[in-house]
């Protein structure tokens, strides 16, 4: 039923970054698939639809959201995530504005 919800949630586009899931790229994937697939495989995968865990703990709380965010966020919180984001945005501007 949380996977349910979570479908019903989406609105077709990745939570954290605003763009459009591609959901033509929807496919099973085994584990040997993501254990063995080369990484030009999986970047052109990058916006298909997956199901992530919203909470670390073991909480059925789920969101869709693109195959790049999932493996980018990987065990992180939604708020962890969001959080490293900023500093990566925020140390990126400082470095940037040092080499001006």
């Amino acid at each position: 039923m949380a996977v349910h919800k979570a479908f019903h949630n989406c609105d077709g586009t990745d939570p954290y970054d605003g763009i459009p899931l591609d959901g033509e790229q929807l496919m099973p994937i085994s584990r040997g698939d993501r254990l063995n697939s080369s990484l030009t495989r999986q970047k052109c995968l990058k916006r298909m639809p997956t199901v992530g865990h919203v909470h670390q703990k073991p909480i059925a709380e789920f969101e869709i959201l693109s195959r790049q965010t999932h493996k980018a966020k990987n065990e992180m919180t939604s708020d962890e995530y969001l959080s490293h984001c900023r500093a990566v945005v925020s140390f990126r501007q400082i470095t940037a504005s040092d080499q001006q």
